[in-house]
């Protein structure tokens, strides 16, 4: 199966749907970012039962004789993607497909950075369902009543 996901670039008022969840791109991205900010909190500053927290373990793998070191995660989706609407400014009609995310979190393990949450990126990819892609339109009844003249114009020449 050929991957034919494709960043997706949506316009903030554009309208994205998930089952029985419909919310403006602008808020969908906000809710995103904010509960992936709310998971790495939780996930990286809670006590293991060690009396440490992940931060404090990574903390310990970072200074190397080549300094500090940087830890990123990514959280990607399913590869698959999950089923979901499109509805952009100015069309008609929702677009069917299906969504996945990547999520790249940079943590701050550096001593002076304990206290501050890590920088979160994020993409969002879409593939449209095969049935909506654009097919070339067939020829007009027309376009071989035009050859037949445009053939006869130029034989006569």
């Amino acid at each position: 199966m050929v991957d034919k996901f494709e960043l997706l670039e949506c316009h903030d008022e554009d309208v994205i749907s998930f089952e029985n969840l419909l919310s403006k791109f602008c808020d969908f991205k906000n809710d995103i970012s904010q509960m992936l900010l709310k998971k790495m909190q939780s996930f990286f500053y809670q006590d293991d039962g060690c009396n440490h927290s992940i931060i404090e373990r990574f903390q310990k793998l970072s200074p190397t004789s080549f300094g500090d070191c940087q830890v990123s995660l990514n959280l990607s989706s399913n590869r698959n993607g999950e089923p979901c609407e499109i509805l952009r400014l100015g069309s008609e009609k929702w677009q069917k497909g299906k969504l996945r995310l990547n999520a790249f979190i940079h943590i701050p393990i550096a001593d002076r950075q304990q206290n501050k949450h890590g920088n979160i990126e994020f993409t969002l990819e879409f593939c449209p369902d095969e049935s909506q892609y654009h097919h070339p339109v067939s020829e007009s009844p027309l376009d071989d009543l035009r050859r037949i003249i445009n053939n006869e114009e130029n034989t006569a020449n």
